[in-house]
């Protein structure tokens, strides 16, 4: 299960990477209107909430090593 939690999060981070290398100005124009919002922490928690709960569901190890560490950061 961790390997398919890594390369779940592998493929998400390249492909968000890639699109905001391919499309900068696109991806500031969401991010300002986002931020005109008022709810730019909420909308952004609510995205990002069930990805750290799977992180922390599948992380079958809990000693300070460095994977664990970048969980948690």
């Amino acid at each position: 299960m961790q390997i398919l939690a890594e390369q779940y999060f592998a493929i998400a981070l390249i492909i968000v990477g890639l699109s905001h290398a391919v499309q900068p100005k696109l991806c500031l124009e969401f991010f300002s209107a986002l931020d005109r919002t008022g709810f730019a922490g909420l909308i952004v928690a609510l995205y990002s909430l069930p990805q750290g709960m799977f992180l922390l569901v599948v992380h079958n190890e809990w000693s300070w090593t460095p994977p664990v560490i970048l969980t948690v950061a």
